[in-house]
């Protein structure tokens, strides 16, 4: 008897690569893509999931910024500058 693990796949579309962590909610985007989103949001990413004060707040800011990385790779993987 065989044990199949559930893997997320890569955001970017006929991107082949997936992984067996499931972070965001499954939502995940590979090495190769990550790259190619700006190092502004990614810094604003993590000084957002550094705040403590306000986790409501902190956690809606944090799911925006996510939507912007998303598009941004999905975007640039196809060649449209975003």
């Amino acid at each position: 008897m065989t044990h199949t693990k559930r893997r997320t796949p890569c955001l970017v579309p006929f991107c082949n690569r997936s992984t067996a962590r499931l972070e965001l909610g499954g939502e995940w985007l590979c090495a190769d893509h990550y790259r190619h989103v700006d190092k502004e949001l990614k810094a604003l990413r993590k000084r957002l999931r550094q705040r403590r004060k306000d986790p409501e707040r902190t956690a809606k800011a944090d799911w925006v910024v996510w939507q912007k990385m998303k598009r941004q790779a999905i975007e640039r993987a196809f060649g449209i500058r975003a």
